[in-house]
């Protein structure tokens, strides 16, 4: 299945070991599931996690879920690219991705090991260089691929508190990089531990959202259930998409007026048949 990154609204991150929980993220609603063989998963256990990858995948790939793995950045990133090749997911997820030269060998990698074409990339942004290089490192990737931005990781760095005020500057850094170059953006304003209080992780990922993210990175079934509701078109959005899609359609080529008096052209109607798509996300 190929994963289509700008109209997901969630992943949430399952380690990569724990085989035992593939059940329940399989039986999520919506979104997409990350196997996780960086930070999800001890250094004993990376072995054991690389092995039942390609069950997990297959797994994964049955039950009709969108997939992403994770892999480590450095010494560690060949051995989990020749796991990942006896069963390509929909996407990988390259950790600290900090310069277009990290994603040049991540393609380099890819490209030894004759990974499928519509393979996407989540470039995940988490230090204060990535932050800093976020233009150099969209316009390294390809289309359909998204940027993410690690909110722990980054203010672990920088020495500050994952709260939305010290987040909210990179973050939007991110976003904006992101979207300059037509790809998603994944993440939340704020911590991506919060969990107990829904209230508060729904305001991070409705910062976001207004940020220009389009998508939530999450790690409990709870945030998966707030992230697509945030990040679902609202009824207002629908029913403005489809009155432009209606005007357009009557109005001819070109720019027009809209019932409402404002004009629609190129990138209105473009706007409106984004916003029908994630509706279907």
């Amino acid at each position: 299945m190929k994963l289509d990154l700008i109209e997901a609204r969630s992943l949430i991150f399952l380690p990569a070991d724990r085989t035992d929980r593939l059940d329940k993220a399989a039986a999520l609603l919506s979104g997409g599931v990350i196997l996780d063989l960086e930070d999800g998963v001890t250094p004993g256990a990376l072995g054991a996690a690389r092995s039942s990858l390609s069950d997990s995948v297959g797994r994964l790939r049955k039950a009709g879920r969108k997939m992403v793995v994770r892999i480590n950045s450095g010494e560690e990133l060949a051995a989990d690219l020749d796991a990942i090749a006896a069963a390509w997911p929909d996407a990988v997820m390259l950790p600290k991705a900090e310069t277009a030269a990290s994603v040049a060998n991540l393609d380099q990698e890819l490209a030894k090991r004759q990974a499928p074409e519509n393979l996407r990339h989540i470039l995940l942004v988490e230090t204060p260089l990535g932050v800093v290089n976020a233009a150099q490192v969209a316009a390294a990737a390809h289309p359909g691929d998204a940027l993410a931005f690690g909110s722990e990781d980054f203010a672990t760095l920088m020495g500050v508190s994952s709260g939305p005020e010290e987040l909210d500057f990179p973050a939007r850094q991110v976003a904006l990089a992101a979207r300059a170059y037509g790809l998603a953006a994944f993440g939340v304003i704020g911590s991506i531990a919060e969990i107990k209080d829904q209230g508060a992780f729904a305001g991070y990922c409705s910062a976001a959202r207004k940020a220009g993210f389009t998508g939530a990175l999450t790690i409990h079934p709870a945030q998966v259930a707030t992230a697509e509701n945030i990040f679902a078109p609202t009824e207002a959005d629908l029913a403005w998409a489809n009155t432009v899609i209606e005007d357009a359609a009557q109005g001819g080529e070109g720019a027009i007026r809209g019932r409402d008096g404002r004009m629609i052209d190129r990138p209105v109607l473009a706007r409106a048949r984004s916003i029908l798509r994630r509706a279907g996300a």
